[in-house]
């Protein structure tokens, strides 16, 4: 298989992933939780179910390497690992945000470079940014997550892009997008995607 295939795959399935979930369902989910799980748990089964070549695991572990978000895994061979980071846009225009979120990163890129099985693997690393234009009505406190953070994001998509690129200038993107998430306590939600890497090595 050639070296970037999954990584491709994976970015050709987060294109179209918001169509996997009812509607609003993803915009509630996204307002409530963290929502690297929903959306790893819904990519992982699209790849279970397009690829009978290879097995997709989750929260993966093997040898040095535990719980891994998503690995996808060839005749018992690691082909690719990813993990994946829940954030909100306005965790980008904080004064620390430059430091704090490429270091959670960070840490998620040097457990996959510290593994090292035999034959090509890839590595990939994905932040999800959740992203609303109004704020939630005081009503919702305590069902919707930092709502008092929610209005500090209004911030142009434009805007988060360049963000993004600057507190993430040492990593290579692979790709990003977003997905339309619905709506839920009357606000419309949006997450945004970016894949970084793949990082792939010959052992």
């Amino acid at each position: 298989m050639d070296t970037g295939s999954w990584a491709r795959r994976i970015a050709k399935q987060m294109k179209c992933l918001g169509a996997e979930f009812r509607n609003d369902e993803l915009a509630y989910l996204a307002l409530t939780s963290k929502i690297e799980k929903p959306i790893v748990d819904r990519l992982a089964y699209n790849l279970h179910r397009d690829n009978k070549c290879a097995c997709i695991a989750r929260e993966w572990t093997s040898g040095n390497y535990s719980r891994g978000d998503l690995a996808v895994i060839v005749d018992r061979t690691p082909k690719l690992i990813l993990e994946a980071k829940a954030m909100y846009s306005f965790d980008m225009f904080a004064n620390d945000a430059k430091k704090k979120y490429p270091e959670k990163v960070n840490k998620d890129v040097e457990k996959m470079q510290n593994f090292k099985p035999k034959g090509q693997i890839e590595r990939l690393a994905m932040i999800l940014l959740t992203d609303t234009k109004v704020c939630p009505d005081e009503k919702y406190r305590g069902i919707v997550k930092y709502i008092d953070d929610l209005k500090k994001s209004e911030k142009s998509y434009d805007e988060l892009r360049c963000a993004v690129e600057r507190n993430f200038e040492c990593r290579p993107i692979h790709s990003s997008g977003s997905i339309c998430a619905g709506r839920a306590f009357d606000v419309d939600v949006t997450v945004h995607y970016w894949l970084f890497g793949p990082l792939s090595t010959n052992n």
